[in-house]
């Protein structure tokens, strides 16, 4: 099921937020590599779930999913687990809750274009990662079970 790129500005629009525009000559890190320190912290932790053989691949920035016309939503990691299936993974910074208990803090435009591209694409299980401590936790948006 596609969404027209009026439908997206228009879920846009009701929640007040504006439309994200293609922003030209995005930034890179001091390495080149795009990623920034969390996600580069992410990338090491997959390095050795790859050695220990609970995935088999991974690849930061490697995809770009149309949501519409001159749309799209770029996730931070494609990842394919042992077990075959795709999932793409989402790094964001740590935040704590009202609790204390750990979280990530995400724009609610960026909640919106997941959520979006998770109906749009339900082949791929969708996560939100985020540190907590020394540890990773994750948050499953959209499964394929």
């Amino acid at each position: 099921m596609g969404y027209s790129e009026n439908q997206v500005r228009q879920w846009y629009k009701n929640l007040g937020l504006p439309f994200p525009e293609k922003k030209p000559n995005a930034k890179t890190s001091e390495n080149g590599d795009g990623m920034n320190k969390t996600e580069r912290r992410y990338s090491e932790h997959l390095e050795s779930l790859k050695a220990a053989g609970e995935i088999v691949w991974f690849k930061f920035g490697c995809l770009s999913l149309k949501l519409a016309k001159a749309t799209h939503y770029r996730p931070d990691f494609l990842v394919v687990m042992a077990d075959g299936s795709i999932q793409i993974h989402e790094v964001k910074g740590a935040k704590k809750d009202a609790n204390g208990n750990p979280g990530f803090y995400a724009r609610e435009d960026s909640w919106l274009k997941i959520k979006i591209v998770s109906e749009m694409y339900p082949c791929f299980v969708f996560k939100i990662v985020f540190p907590a401590g020394r540890q990773w936790r994750e948050k499953v948006i959209a499964s394929l079970s």
